[in-house]
């Protein structure tokens, strides 16, 4: 259970932009309904608290009827809320009552009625709130939802009042706080999400992240030592990564080990066990791949030449034996030449007598 510490913040953080809605009873009615979205279920930025969701099993009302007031101003009331409704948000439905012509209720719905976009404003009750602050890299529920860090979730919140404001709340005090203000403070309970300890890995386990770096090096080590004719040791799995989720991920053995890691998942074999088939699959490639290459080799060597060599025989045998040239051919073609033309013969043509 994390602990509850105490955080202090401006007042004026405690309050959040909502949507409005104005309707009509006719002329002549003295009351006008209203309707304001004080929250969703989904986060929202604030100037602030960054990324803020509100947890809506969390909400309670500080009475069950409300006060819709100006801008937040006690001394200003126009009307009441008196129904909520949290179906996919917090809904506050109610009425602007004016209680004299020119009163602050009467200029809203007349200049509401003229066009003038009016927007809503809601207040917590800083005493009973708690927040929790998620980090970076955490994801927790809220409304149905998984809501990832980093931001904040108000757990337990009261609503405290209700306003119509010109602007909403949330962004004019921006502007108030970052103008050099100095608005009162207040103190909230706070909890911090805490990132679980990282897990030791267990031995012959491997990052899933890693795992395909890992494969593809051992497969370019393959294809070189098939190139070169030399074996090839698979590459080494890392051991020393961060271990696997406790819940056995399928993911994850589709990134470490291809289509074949889905399937070894749905045999319901283990991470480990899919790295022993995955380094036995790769050293019987390398062991093919070897063989295959010292066949090429061998049909390569036969076919450079014949096994015996090329022997030269008859006349030019004879030729080493024969006539030495004399000195002058020498001087004439040249030695190479001249003991070419010196064992020369010619044969005698053959004369038929008539």
């Amino acid at each position: 259970m994390p602990e509850t510490k105490t955080k202090t913040i401006p007042l004026s953080a405690l309050r959040f932009a909502a949507d409005l809605e104005m309707g009509a009873n006719g002329d002549g009615s003295k009351t006008v309904p209203v309707k304001l979205k004080a929250r969703g279920i989904q986060p929202v930025d604030h100037w602030y608290f960054g990324r803020i969701v509100h947890d809506l099993a969390g909400m309670s009302l500080s009475k069950s009827r409300l006060a819709i007031d100006y801008c937040h101003r006690e001394d200003e009331v126009m009307g009441f809320a008196n129904k909520f409704d949290t179906e996919g948000g917090l809904m506050a439905s109610g009425a602007l009552t004016p209680f004299k012509e020119g009163d602050r209720a009467s200029e809203v719905i007349y200049k509401s009625g003229q066009g003038v976009p009016y927007e809503a404003s809601v207040f917590f009750d800083p005493a009973e709130l708690v927040l929790e602050y998620v980090p970076q890299g955490m994801a927790v529920p809220v409304n149905g939802l998984s809501f990832e860090g980093p931001g904040v979730v108000a757990r337990k919140w009261t609503l405290r009042g209700l306003a119509v404001c010109p602007y909403g709340q949330d962004k004019l005090t921006s502007v108030e706080f970052s103008a050099g203000a100095n608005p009162p403070e207040v103190a909230v309970q706070y909890t911090e999400i805490e990132q679980p300890p990282a897990a030791e890995a267990p031995q012959g386990t491997v990052d899933p992240a890693k795992a395909n770096d890992t494969a593809a090096e051992a497969q370019s080590a393959v294809e070189a030592a098939a190139t070169e004719g030399q074996p090839a040791t698979p590459a080494a799995a890392p051991v020393e990564a961060a271990a696997l989720s406790a819940t056995r991920d399928g993911s994850a053995f589709l990134t470490a080990f291809g289509d074949k890691g889905g399937v070894w998942f749905a045999q319901g074999k283990s991470f480990a066990e899919c790295q022993t088939m995955f380094a036995n699959e790769i050293k019987a490639d390398r062991d093919r791949l070897a063989e295959e290459n010292e066949q090429l080799r061998t049909q390569l060597t036969a076919t450079r030449g014949e096994h015996d060599p090329v022997s030269f025989g008859g006349d030019a045998e004879r030729l080493t034996t024969s006539n030495e040239p004399t000195v002058k051919q020498k001087q004439g073609l040249g030695s190479g030449l001249a003991k070419f033309a010196a064992n020369i013969n010619f044969q005698k043509p053959i004369t038929t007598k008539k």
